[in-house]
């Protein structure tokens, strides 16, 4: 009796895993090239007036005053929040730290928007 041995099937052949993984790694290239250049910062709005821009990305603190009053904002660890005012409800403070874009605080008797963006 001649009994023919077959190899077992591989599940996954060589060409499957190249099919798979190729648009695998071209999808996380583009995806960290993307990621890499958006730049997070901070608007600072006056009065509807843009009057600086920060990076979230660099600690640093910066304070706005006008005719109206005056805030001092921080940004640490890429988040932005306000660490004094000297408005009477201090609501801008208790709001806390906002760190993703589209993200805003607002101190309503300064007339002071400070906005996350993206760069775009």
């Amino acid at each position: 009796m001649d009994r023919k041995t077959t190899a077992p099937k591989k599940l996954i052949t060589k060409r499957d895993l190249i099919i798979i993984l190729i648009p695998a790694i071209i999808a996380a290239c583009l995806y960290f090239m993307h990621r890499k250049g958006t730049r997070t910062s901070v608007l600072l709005y006056s009065d509807n007036q843009l009057i600086k821009e920060l990076p979230l990305s660099q600690d640093t603190s910066y304070t706005v005053s006008n005719e109206l009053g005056s805030n001092t904002v921080v940004i640490e660890n890429h988040q932005v929040y306000v660490r004094d005012a000297d408005c009477p409800d201090k609501r801008c403070e208790k709001q806390g730290a906002i760190s993703k874009p589209g993200e805003t605080i607002i101190c309503l008797p300064h007339k002071l928007i400070i906005e996350v963006s993206n760069g775009e």
